[in-house]
Formats: structure tokens, C-alpha cells, sequence
């Protein structure tokens, strides 16, 4: 089953526009991260923040594109 999920993810999902825009947001997040990293400045706690933050933001767009793919293909199906 694996194998097949990642067959659909390489082969559509990676080349839908909503995909492409939603990895822009977890790009984006990562550069806003690390526009305030110094590492002569930055404890290990704030990087912990930092990266729990970018986790946390990688999770949210996953799962929204995980519920979008979903709905899209069960109004697919029940058009047909």
C-alpha cells in the first residue's frame, strides 16, 4: 500500500497547483525561521521553537492537502 500512495503523491500530487502553492507556504515559514536564526545567539531552546514551528506548519499543510485531495476524489466519485 505504500508503495502505491507513494506512486500518487510522485505522479499527481507533486504537479497540482494547489500542492505546488501549499509547499510554498512551508518554504516560506522555513525562511522566516530562519531569517532570525543566528547560531552565536540562538540556544538550543529557540531552535527547538524554530524547528517545532516549521513541523507544525509542515503537519497543518499536509493535512489540509490530505482532506482536499480526499474530498476532491469523493465528489469524483459521486459524480459518476
Amino acid at each position: 500500500m505504500n508503495n502505491i500512495m507513494d506512486k500518487v503523491f510522485k505522479e499527481i500530487c507533486l504537479y497540482d497547483d494547489d500542492f505546488i502553492k501549499r509547499t510554498k507556504q512551508v518554504d516560506n515559514a522555513i525562511l522566516e525561521k530562519l531569517s532570525t536564526y543566528n547560531p552565536k545567539e540562538t540556544n538550543i531552546d529557540e531552535l527547538k521553537d524554530m524547528l517545532f514551528s516549521v513541523s507544525l506548519t509542515a503537519e497543518q499543510v499536509g493535512f489540509e492537502y490530505g482532506a482536499y485531495f480526499a474530498t476532491k476524489l469523493l465528489l469524483e466519485l459521486y459524480e459518476n
